[in-house]
């Protein structure tokens, strides 16, 4: 399988939600420091990615918005055969989450939206008060929606950073 452990990331293809991301990034890297993270998204997004310190490398994902590309995603997903035992999948479409499954990685973490059964072998909830809030719906992918990170919350400033990037208040925070 692979040599060292790795995590395979479906980003987002929205600016917005690429910068939520770092939610997810900030808490894998604590809960997994020895493992690399590598993100696959859209070319535009790899400035912003080149700047996040948890992330290892980009992978240009070279399809348009909305597109399904069956047969390119089977071929991407092959090509990452072997190289990772973890995928998380960020966007809540059926097609984004093809690629982990063709590369048959051996776990694949998403929210269920769009019926993907089959598809990823961990499946998160997505409760109805986080639906809008979407980095705090990524965050939670980090563990099965109940990751709370002790180091990571403890901060003020990743829990600020977390707080603003999902439009949540400083008054609906019990802490």
């Amino acid at each position: 399988m692979v040599e060292s452990p790795a995590i395979l990331v479906i980003g987002p293809r929205w600016v917005g939600d690429m910068v939520m991301a770092q939610c997810l990034f900030s808490a894998l890297k604590e809960l997994h420091p020895n493992t690399a993270i590598d993100v696959l998204a859209p070319a535009w997004a790899a400035p912003m990615v080149k700047r996040m310190p948890e992330i290892r490398q980009q992978i240009d994902l070279p399809l348009k918005s909305g597109v399904l590309a069956f047969g390119v995603r089977k071929r991407f997903g092959r090509l990452l055969r072997g190289r990772y035992d973890m995928a998380y999948v960020m966007p809540g479409s059926w097609k984004s989450a093809l690629v982990p499954f063709f590369a048959r990685i051996p776990r694949r973490v998403g929210h269920l939206k769009e019926m993907r059964y089959g598809l990823l072998t961990d499946i998160v909830p997505l409760p109805d008060g986080v639906k809008r809030r979407t980095a705090q719906a990524y965050f939670g992918l980090a563990q099965g929606g109940t990751f709370r990170p002790q180091g990571l919350l403890s901060t003020r400033k990743t829990r600020r950073h977390c707080w603003v990037a999902s439009g949540w208040r400083r008054k609906n925070s019990s802490r």
